[in-house]
């Protein structure tokens, strides 16, 4: 006969089985054993081990809860996307710093590529770059002055007549005049059959070639 692990009532087992059960709380009557069977022993430890993880579990529940893992992972998706593109501010401030170090340059080669024409020493062209830069700048291509012309103040100053100034007040950064005392003129830079073109020079180059260019030797071409 097999036993009944729980029954309603005593009467449903022989009496000398009766002992073997206990009325429990439940008011039925329930088998005593020795031990666990071994299937509810298995049952017991996986449960408190399942019983174990949830309590582990369950701050992080209450912590994520009403996150949607999609949008989370949508949300990582722009993230990258953002991460992959060219910061836009930085590439525009590099592109501003790049055409003011360009105008920089071009300001430089024209006022020393004048300078060096005039008579100017190759080793003054830095000083003489510096001190133009305080009245003119590049815009198109093109040398402006913020400066009056004297002799028509309604136009803006030359850098011909920059010069001529310079010529006047620092006539130390210029070669002694020569033969009937007056200094190579930018007109030395009229066409020639034997005149050699220097292009896009570097003001090392434009020293270094200075003497050529006072003599109308060299002509210095730019292109934009």
């Amino acid at each position: 006969m097999a036993l009944k692990l729980t029954i309603d009532n005593l009467v449903e087992v022989p009496g000398t089985l009766r002992d073997e059960y206990k009325q429990g709380s439940d008011g039925k009557f329930h088998l005593t054993l020795d031990g666990d069977p071994p299937k509810l022993s298995e049952f017991r430890d996986r449960n408190i081990v399942l019983m174990k993880e949830v309590e582990e579990l369950r701050p992080l529940k209450a912590k994520f809860d009403g996150i949607d893992p999609e949008a989370v992972k949508a949300d990582r998706l722009k993230l990258a996307e953002l991460a992959a593109k060219p910061d836009a501010a930085k590439l525009e401030a590099d592109l501003a710093a790049e055409r003011k170090a360009h105008s920089a340059t071009q300001l430089t080669n024209a006022v020393v590529t004048r300078f060096l024409a005039m008579g100017g020493r190759a080793s003054a062209v830095d000083f003489i770059a510096a001190e133009a830069a305080k009245v003119f700048a590049m815009e198109d291509g093109k040398l402006t002055a913020n400066e009056f012309s004297p002799a028509d103040p309604a136009s803006p100053l030359s850098i011909e007549e920059w010069m001529q100034k310079q010529m006047a007040e620092k006539d130390y950064v210029f070669q002694p005049s020569r033969g009937g005392g007056a200094r190579p003129s930018s007109s030395k830079f009229g066409a020639r059959s034997n005149q050699r073109i220097l292009k896009n020079p570097t003001p090392q180059q434009l020293g270094a070639n200075a003497t050529a260019i006072a003599k109308g030797d060299i002509k210095v071409e730019y292109s934009e």
